[in-house]
């Protein structure tokens, strides 16, 4: 179901980036907890989204939770300079 629905990844296969069609439900329940925790959702709405223990969430993406604050701040500066685009004022 997955590829047919034209889902894929990007891997490393011999040193050069190749395009993937075997993006498994795991696949995706990692970026789900990867992205929740960039997004600032923290450690157990991760957890509930993704139905597994904070504890788990922690061990194996804790590393991720402390991009948070920086994600943020990109979308801050990426949002300022849409705004300037369009001319809105602070």
């Amino acid at each position: 179901m997955i590829q047919a629905a034209g889902l894929h990844a990007d891997k490393m296969v011999g040193g050069k980036l190749r395009r993937s069609s075997d993006v498994t439900p795991h696949t995706l329940r990692h970026t789900c907890v990867t992205w929740a925790l960039w997004e600032g959702r923290g450690v157990f709405k991760a957890a509930e989204i993704a139905g597994m223990s904070p504890e788990m969430v922690l061990a194996t993406y804790g590393h991720h939770e402390s991009a948070s604050a920086e994600y943020q701040r990109q979308k801050a500066v990426r949002m300022e300079g849409a705004l300037k685009l369009v001319g809105a004022k602070k």
